[in-house]
């Protein structure tokens, strides 16, 4: 009898606890922030594994700094580059040329009438995440193109990933729409509108990131120190009319230098006025990317002072 009441006990916990459950679950499905949460996961896991390998990715050029390959997508519009090298700066270094994003038209690479003409920061929602805004020249007789997109950095330096100890930044294009979304869900009052200049056209990138991996805090990589650069990138650049060889030889050359442009520019933040004046005007993103650096036993950007006031003469 004892053994019937407790079975018919579970039974009903069983039935209480289904609706709640099932509440649970639906909560979970509205909460966009949680969604968000796992769509990021689902991305920097993607990203991480295809980056991973060279399987599936075809090589067009190679010297002693970097590797430039190129995938086939099945969309004929999509094209997909791949590039990656070692810079000799530490993570820090890396870190603050790409977040300065209005000085990225000073050293971004430029070739066959490509290349980037304006770049600038629309909206900063949190310290690792923002809007930026990049102006594109195109050659004669096309149209210059722009992209829009948002950027997420995101924290995989913990022991216990299963890949090497990294930080991703993913990066995706987004509308005009999208951008209010995203302004009014944070409640921000501080941002820039995206300006509507006439003849430029924008670009789809459903995929892109930037994976910055430290050999100071990775054991068995090529080298000890130094960081490991990986972009890729699938855009849409809208070149219908041109056919796709051509786009992807463009596309190819500007990619294969980008790692170089990157390491001289990296080897001017250690010592560098401006470089040093923007550390402490943007002290918040900068401490905590120092802390977080210092958690992990990496201590190569204690040398930057961040927050230090900086002489007026």
């Amino acid at each position: 009898e004892q053994e019937q009441e407790q079975k018919q006990g579970v039974k009903e916990g069983e039935t209480l606890a289904s609706p709640l459950f099932d509440h649970l679950r639906g909560m979970l499905e509205v909460n966009d922030y949680i969604q968000t949460a796992i769509e990021y996961s689902n991305e920097v896991l993607k990203v991480r594994q295809v980056l991973a390998t060279t399987d599936g990715w075809v090589l067009q050029k190679k010297n002693a700094f970097s590797a430039t390959y190129y995938r086939d997508e099945l969309e004929p519009n999509l094209h997909t580059v791949r590039v990656e090298g070692w810079m000799e700066s530490p993570l820090f270094e890396v870190l603050a040329i790409l977040f300065e994003v209005d000085m990225h038209k000073r050293w971004m690479p430029r070739a066959l009438g490509l290349g980037l003409t304006n770049s600038q920061m629309l909206a900063t929602f949190s310290t690792t995440k923002m809007l930026v805004d990049f102006h594109v020249s195109c050659p004669w007789p096309f149209a210059n193109r722009r992209i829009t997109a948002s950027v997420i950095g995101i924290d995989c330096m913990g022991e216990e990933e299963e890949f090497k100890r990294q930080i991703v930044v993913l990066l995706r294009s987004c509308t005009h729409e999208d951008y209010m979304r995203m302004v009014s869900q944070a409640n921000l009052s501080d941002y820039k509108e995206i300006e509507e200049i006439p003849n430029v056209v924008p670009i789809d990138m459903p995929l892109g990131a930037i994976v910055l991996t430290p050999a100071e805090v990775n054991e068995g990589m090529e080298r000890n120190t130094g960081t490991f650069v990986q972009v890729v990138n699938t855009i849409d650049p809208k070149l219908d009319s041109l056919p796709s060889c051509a786009i992807n030889i463009g596309l190819r050359q500007v990619a294969h230098f980008l790692i170089d442009r990157m390491r001289v520019e990296a080897a001017k933040v250690d010592g560098s006025e401006e470089y040093a004046k923007r550390i402490n005007e943007h002290a918040e993103f900068y401490k905590f990317i120092e802390e977080r650096m210092r958690e992990c036993g990496y201590t190569a950007s204690e040398n930057h002072s961040v927050g230090t006031p900086q002489s007026k003469e």
